[in-house]
């Protein structure tokens, strides 16, 4: 059944950790400092799954209007979690994870409007886990 939508528009993510810096010695490559994470937040709910635009070198990057931000999930069933996590984009493939999310939705009120804001984690472990963003 259907039993409503989610709106959702991811505007920003802060402080990240720079995923792209390379440390000397690897392959004798120097430190770019101008080199830093591109991001891009990957969406999960139920049976969707959908992605921001990318955001090239930066680690508090915003997702301006005119990107892909906004998405409309449908919701079949009351329980269902809503799964961010935001990666490095690697242009050969193999994203690099920088931290994720699982939000709970099922103390929202239908027909509001929330701005929501999250600490990233590596792990989904609960145990000693530090924010990445």
């Amino acid at each position: 059944g259907d039993m409503g939508r989610v709106h959702l528009e991811i505007i920003g993510v802060d402080n990240m950790v720079n995923m792209d810096q390379l440390a000397p010695g690897i392959s004798g490559a120097p430190i770019l400092k101008s080199n830093k994470t591109d991001s891009f937040v990957a969406i999960v709910y139920e049976d969707t799954f959908a992605k921001t635009d990318v955001i090239d070198d930066c680690l508090s990057p915003r997702w301006m209007p005119y990107m892909q931000r906004a998405f409309t999930l449908r919701t079949m069933f009351p329980n269902s979690q809503l799964f961010l996590s935001v990666f490095d984009y690697d242009s050969g493939g193999g994203h690099d994870l920088v931290g994720r999310v699982s939000v709970d939705l099922t103390n929202l009120r239908p027909g509001s409007e929330y701005l929501l804001q999250y600490n990233l984690y590596k792990s989904a472990k609960v145990g000693s886990r530090k924010p990445r963003g």
